[in-house]
């Protein structure tokens, strides 16, 4: 269906261990931008 975003093709990649640290965690989208989430950590 369109949906008025660009096309991009089928693709993958192994973005390896990821490693977060600090007082905010940052949800990272190359489609939707980034959103600041609540810290599941926080007591």
């Amino acid at each position: 269906p369109d949906t008025g975003l660009p096309s991009i093709p089928p693709a993958t990649r192994s973005l390896g261990l990821a490693v977060l640290r600090g007082t905010s965690l940052v949800v990272l989208s190359p489609l939707d931008g980034s959103e600041e989430i609540a810290n599941p950590f926080a007591a």
